[in-house]
């Protein structure tokens, strides 16, 4: 007797079929097979097909796996901190200062008396003790200017005289001129007063007046005063007075100058600059001024009435993207002597973030293959992250004869040549490099950073176009009601890249000349 064996699905064992008397249940294994309709002999050589199939993928999958290296590189460490940028050129504003002096030297006439001089106060004259003289001065209002950094002053003066001549064993005899009542008939002479203005460090303005000239106003007798009957020419002695009663009040006019409020004003220019501005929302102009030069200590210029100073205030001007910042307040610095430069920088910090660094990257090498000596390896995805020191890591997620994840690091820096962000040292981080050399040292040894560098570059043109445009914005604004910046921009540039642990910092230049002009007439002392 013939013991059935095992039978493919759809079989039926000898004795069974359509006459049995009774048929057993349908197995539910009859019910799939998608051969059922074929012959027992072809159902046979299909499935031992089938299973012959899966036996070779099974051992090439196996033979796959042996064949690959398995590769989880651990991340890279972090440092705590972030370099700091490099320090750039200090900038420099023009600042040109203007101070109305029409009500300070207006003011200079009771600086200097209308009258001096008595004609009851006897002189002595210097080489004839027996002759006295006394004389007395009317002043018309002094006329004024500005040249230069000189201060003039100017003035007619109308005069009286008398002497006393004591003989002797005779009387005392006297005499006079310009005893005239009306004073447009006294001799007349001109008074010339005059002062180099300068400011000095603490903002004072300097004056050291003296007195240039106390002559007659003209040559003819009626501007001298002559004594006849003493063969005495009296006017010399009376100039000589007048001037020396001139000379004992100049340190009024001196004190006059010094109170002009020329640091009150700078002050408030000062906190001015020293305000953020806002730009557009969340984009803020920081000029950060440190400190106000002129190329010589003091120098002033000024013409009728108006006092000029020419002055560079020396800034580390930026613009920042985010909240307002906080300035630290810095009063107003004493005047340096300095050179003042023309130039002027404006400094801009854009931020890329990694995750779209990770981007570019994953759509420039995720299509590539890697190729050497039969060794092939696919890069599927790529993740970007800075690790602090200035350095990003690159993550790579390996497919091919190496599996899993490795990591590049390198830190990252502008390429003029080409106008993008690249990584020049770019190279297999040190725990990998272990790894690989372990299991896949032909990765090391075949030059697959170079292939990752030659991808991993990034455009700045975004960032030179947005920073171009906040520069002109800034260059050209209003920051109060009196006062504004007016710039001309030059030139945007890339002047360094920065790795953070948050974001791919790319710092921008942009140069520029500004000043400030100040409304001075809405700012009238």
């Amino acid at each position: 007797m013939t013991t059935p064996g095992p039978h493919l699905p759809g079989e039926r064992h000898a004795g069974e079929g359509v006459g049995s008397e009774m048929p057993g249940p349908t197995p539910s294994y009859m019910m799939v097979d998608p051969f059922r309709r074929f012959s027992p002999a072809t159902r046979r050589a299909v499935w031992a097909a089938i299973i012959l199939l899966l036996l070779i993928l099974t051992a090439l999958g196996v033979y796959w796996y042996t064949q690959s290296t398995r590769i989880t590189a651990p991340a890279p460490g972090t440092e705590e901190s972030d370099p700091d940028w490099p320090p750039l050129p200090a900038s420099s504003i023009n600042l040109p200062v203007l101070f109305d002096l029409h009500r300070v030297l207006d003011s200079l006439e009771e600086a200097v008396p209308v009258r001096f001089g008595s004609l009851d106060q006897r002189r002595t004259h210097p080489s004839n003790g027996r002759v006295e003289y006394a004389f007395t001065v009317e002043r018309e209002p002094f006329q004024t200017r500005l040249r230069g950094d000189t201060a003039h002053l100017t003035a007619v003066i109308h005069y009286q005289g008398r002497g006393w001549y004591d003989p002797p064993l005779l009387p005392e005899i006297r005499s006079s001129c310009g005893t005239a009542t009306d004073r447009d008939d006294r001799p007349r002479a001109l008074v010339a007063l005059s002062s180099r203005l300068e400011l000095d460090r603490n903002w004072v303005l300097r004056s050291r007046v003296q007195v240039d000239r106390v002559a007659p106003l003209t040559d003819s007798d009626a501007d001298r005063c002559r004594v006849t009957f003493l063969r005495m020419d009296m006017t010399d002695r009376i100039m000589g007075a007048a001037r020396d009663g001139l000379q004992e009040r100049t340190p009024r006019i001196d004190a006059r100058l010094a109170g002009v409020d020329i640091k009150g004003r700078l002050e408030r220019y000062w906190d001015i600059l020293r305000e953020p501005v806002e730009l557009t929302e969340d984009v803020w102009l920081v000029l950060d001024p440190v400190a106000i030069r002129h190329g010589q200590m003091g120098g002033v210029e000024g013409s009728p009435g108006t006092l000029r100073a020419e002055l560079g205030v020396v800034a580390h001007p930026r613009i920042l993207v985010g909240d307002r910042p906080t300035m630290k307040a810095l009063p107003l610095p004493p005047l340096e002597v300095g050179e003042v430069e023309d130039g002027f920088q404006i400094v801009l910090e854009g931020t890329a973030e990694y995750d779209a660094a990770a981007r570019i990257l994953t759509r420039e090498l995720s299509q590539r293959r890697f190729q050497v000596r039969g060794n092939e390896v696919r890069i599927r995805e790529v993740q970007v992250q800075g690790i602090g020191g200035g350095r990003l890591a690159v993550e790579l997620d390996m497919r091919g004869d190496i599996q899993g994840r490795i990591y590049l690091v390198g830190t990252p820096t502008f390429d003029r040549q080409s106008s993008q962000i690249t990584v020049p040292d770019l190279d297999f981080d040190v725990a990998t490099r272990n790894m690989l050399v372990g299991g896949a040292a032909w990765l090391v040894r075949s030059g697959f950073p170079e292939f990752v560098r030659g991808h991993a570059r990034w455009p700045v043109e975004d960032a030179m176009e947005l920073a171009e445009e906040h520069a002109h914005r800034g260059l050209n604004h209003r920051l109060s009601t009196t006062a504004r910046l007016e710039g001309e921009l030059k030139s945007v540039d890339v002047v360094g890249v920065l790795a953070t642990r948050n974001a791919l910092m790319i710092r921008t230049r942009a140069e520029a000349t500004l000043r400030l002009v100040i409304d001075y007439e809405e700012d009238a002392p």
